[in-house]
């Protein structure tokens, strides 16, 4: 979850040009959801996360809530390559690469 963390600070200082390929536009989508929850520190483990997202008996939540997890990784690293770096924030070593 650390790691999910530290890219999601990543991306808020550099924010994207676009992001709707994080969680394809729709705010009220789970990978939105997360991606919020995440950023405003309220899930802190992987199992407080699979607490809010898979509380359904019927699924087998922790299989359910990795898969999830995989996909919205992948779409974080995505998410990198679509950074701006000609934002203010961005600093001279950070353009030159």
């Amino acid at each position: 979850m650390k790691e999910l963390t530290k890219i999601i600070q990543l991306i808020e200082k550099n924010k994207p040009r676009k992001e709707e390929f994080l969680y394809d536009g729709a705010a009220e989508s789970k990978y939105a959801q997360f991606y919020q929850l995440i950023k405003e520190g309220r899930i802190m483990t992987d199992e407080d996360a699979a607490a809010h997202f898979y509380q359904d008996p019927k699924t087998s939540s922790q299989s359910a809530y990795r898969q999830f997890k995989s996909r919205f990784k992948e779409r974080l690293m995505n998410t990198l390559f679509f950074l701006d770096k000609d934002s203010d924030e961005a600093s001279d070593l950070h353009n030159a690469t």
